[in-house]
């Protein structure tokens, strides 16, 4: 017995995607196997298709009448919902039990029918939880779906799934959606930026800026130069993967050192690295990769990566897990190695400023564990920065559906995941049972649904003095920054300030400023600048 739901999602642009979710009641397998089309081809994601050990059906009751009938047909004759529901689950059943063989049924509706308002009420985190990881494939071909215009969606069992998943709860406070802060505008400082990263700031008050595709942009006096800096090492730009953070050395005065992180390899043999280079005008003179994740993984997902320096002028370096299901290492699901103090997966790295680490690491005297980690137990850390005035390193880390984290990252910490986590698979059930356990550190906030968190920064200047002391952290999914009002470790307020781009980096300027890439096609550095209600 199969039970075959597909999806077609029509963009207003030239892209056709294609979700197609199969269960094997008898095989006890649910294969989720997303695609997209262009130009007459068809392209897979790094996800290509997973198959998941789900419980097995049998139908022994059921009769012989109505397999003649297909669930298209009921559908688009407007059957009462219930009816659709029952046939399009039953016929496989009644089509095995009357010794029809495996059949495949298809629905199809429109999202605009009541049936469709009506599914979307009932489980709204279906139709994103589909077209995620199909956004962020294309972003890397350089298009993205919309889920506007003539836009059809095929639903079944994986809806169901989906529907009885509410919010995990624990220790941790949960946020969903919050109010908006007010007195504060926009303004474009640059444009023409492509999928742009990170920013850091020179002593001359110039900036640079890392674009995804691997280059790294200079921006003077509001002005982006047209010419790249020079000396590079190779970057893989591949899914997320691609030159990323971007870092002076704390003697930058002295000695010119910019440090990057990156994705280096190929697509299917890939490692996050870490690259210095002392700057020389528009070259980056010397350049080394170095320190690299000593095991190679395949595929674009989770490389992290972000650095911190401490004030002993060690760096930290946070590297993702290796990405979702069925990515695999040594037999098993990658993500699991975030456990496994033996490889980089998964873990904040404490560096010396030559790549190597240092002898009091809290790792380095275990058996088989890496010598360079600090922390393990993270899915994909896109967001770090250290509070100059209490000296903890605040992170804000992915989960997978719902369950994002923000954390206080402290030496020899181990943060979960993903044994113990407050997130979904994508594809249906709770990766964990449990969300609190002796000995692993409680996020001190939970985002549910997931906001994709990315940049973050502690301001500290005093343009906007009431937000003095305040955390700000990027919400890719969301489009918008979130405002973390913090009492010590605990955060005690919430706000959104909504941008209406993909937020992937925020920062305070030397000029006291809050600073913002927006990570697009055409993206820009944005300047927050305070506004009163009237403006």
């Amino acid at each position: 017995m199969l039970l075959e739901f597909r999806a077609e999602v029509r963009s207003d642009s030239d892209w056709s995607l294609f979700v197609r979710d199969s269960y094997n009641g008898l095989a006890g397998t649910l294969t989720y196997a997303p695609s997209y089309k262009r130009d007459g081809r068809t392209y897979a994601p790094d996800m290509a298709s997973s198959d998941i050990p789900v419980p097995r059906l049998s139908s022994p009751w059921l009769g012989k009448p109505l397999h003649h009938v297909s669930a298209r047909q009921r559908a688009h004759a407007k059957l009462p919902p219930v009816l659709v529901w029952i046939c399009g689950l039953l016929i496989p059943y009644l089509e095995h039990s009357a010794g029809a063989g495996s059949k495949a049924t298809t629905l199809q509706y429109e999202t605009g029918s009541w049936f469709g308002r009506l599914l979307k009420r009932s489980v709204p985190s279906t139709i994103e939880t589909e077209i995620v990881p199909m956004r962020q494939t294309l972003e890397h071909h350089d298009a993205r779906p919309s889920l506007g215009g003539n836009t059809f969606i095929a639903i079944g069992l994986f809806a169901l799934m989906n529907a009885g998943c509410g919010a995990q709860t624990g220790p941790a406070p949960i946020s969903g959606d919050v109010l908006e802060a007010k007195g504060w505008r926009t303004e474009v400082v640059s444009g023409d930026l492509s999928h742009p990263w990170s920013i850091t700031w020179l002593p001359d008050g110039a900036a640079l800026v890392t674009e995804r595709s691997g280059r790294l942009r200079l921006i003077r006096d509001g002005k982006l130069d047209p010419r790249p800096i020079a000396g590079l090492p190779p970057v893989l730009a591949h899914g997320q993967g691609g030159l990323l953070d971007v870092s002076l050395h704390p003697d930058f005065s002295q000695n010119q050192l910019v440090y990057l992180t990156l994705a280096i390899g190929t697509p299917e043999a890939n490692r996050t690295a870490l690259a210095r280079g002392r700057l020389d005008g528009y070259t980056l003179q010397d350049t080394e990769v170095i320190f690299e994740n000593a095991d190679p993984k395949s595929g674009g997902q989770h490389f992290g990566s972000r650095m911190v320096w401490l004030s002993d002028k060690t760096l930290l370096m946070s590297v993702g897990d290796g990405g979702n299901p069925p990515i695999s290492f040594e037999g098993e699901n990658i993500r699991n190695q975030a456990q496994n103090p033996g490889t980089h997966f998964g873990a904040v790295l404490r560096l010396k400023d030559d790549g190597t680490p240092p002898p009091d690491n809290p790792f380095g005297s275990q058996p088989g564990a890496r010598p360079e980690i600090w922390t393990i137990g993270h899915r994909n850390i896109q967001g770090m920065t250290l509070d100059p005035l209490s000296g903890r390193i605040w992170a804000n880390e992915h989960a997978s559906r719902g369950g994002d984290e923000l954390n206080v990252i402290e030496g020899g910490n181990n943060y979960g995941w993903p044994e113990i986590t407050y997130s979904y698979e994508y594809w249906g059930p709770r990766i964990s049972d449990e969300t609190s356990r002796h000995g692993i550190v409680d996020p001190k906030l939970v985002w549910t649904p997931s906001i994709a968190p990315s940049g973050l920064t502690v301001y500290t200047g005093n343009v906007y003095p009431e937000w003095q002391g305040n955390l700000f952290s990027g919400a890719l999914k969301f489009q918008q920054i979130r405002r973390l009002v913090l009492d010590g470790t605990e955060v005690i307020g919430e706000e959104k300030l909504t941008i209406g781009q993909r937020v992937r980096d925020v920062r305070q300027g030397p000029d006291g400023y809050l600073y913002v890439l927006t990570d697009e096609d055409a993206g820009a550095l944005l300047r927050i600048l305070p506004s009163t209600d009237q403006e």
